[in-house]
């Protein structure tokens, strides 16, 4: 049994397929689909503030460790210093890469909760 993470479900459409057969599962009540959609809405919109937190912090981090190579190589010969910038950029596409990551990750889920608030919706709006 694989073991889900919220980038493997995301990778998987699972989150997507919940929400599908929550939408259309015919044993579900109103009242129960209603509840279960405002859920997946709340837990879209937790895990995006949780990616948008997680790329601040990786930003943070770069800013913080950037910083500190530029302030040691201040006084350093100048092929340290390059030595160093050429680190800088490599940190920068890393976090760069992280960032994009979880971009896509956000995307996803907006997706997903947009999805997750239409069968709501329709959940409220049916007979």
């Amino acid at each position: 049994m694989s073991r889900f993470t919220p980038s493997n479900i995301l990778q998987e459409n699972s989150l997507s397929l919940v929400i599908y057969f929550t939408r259309t599962s015919p044993k579900l009540s109103r009242q129960a689909r209603i509840e279960a959609l405002q859920g997946l809405v709340d837990a879209c919109s937790r895990a995006i503030e949780c990616c948008l937190d997680a790329a601040l912090a990786v930003i943070d981090e770069e800013d913080k460790y950037c910083d500190n190579l530029i302030d040691i190589g201040a006084d350093l010969p100048a092929d340290v210093r390059r030595t160093l910038a050429q680190m800088t950029d490599i940190v920068g596409r890393h976090s760069r890469d992280e960032v994009e990551a979880i971009r896509r990750d956000v995307r996803t889920l907006k997706d997903c909760r947009i999805e997750a608030e239409q069968g709501l919706a329709e959940a409220r709006h049916a007979a």
